[in-house]
């Protein structure tokens, strides 16, 4: 599957880190293992990709120390 440009996906602990841009800025959707293409309600957004993946990252790890 070819992603649209400025789209990139990434798996952090089991969950699918959905990159997407959108202008000048991004969006982070969020599955969980199993869900395709259901996110979680968070989703990170802003103008800095690096800081977003970072803030979803730090969603994931939330949502395994609260035992999602």
């Amino acid at each position: 599957m070819t992603l649209p440009l400025g789209a990139e996906d990434l798996e952090y602990k089991g969950y699918q880190l959905m990159v997407r841009q959108y202008g000048n800025r991004y969006r982070v959707f969020i599955c969980p293992p199993g869900a395709k293409k259901v996110a979680l309600a968070d989703i990170p957004r802003g103008a800095d990709r690096a800081a977003i993946i970072e803030q979803a990252k730090t969603i994931v790890d939330t949502a395994l120390r609260a035992g999602g």
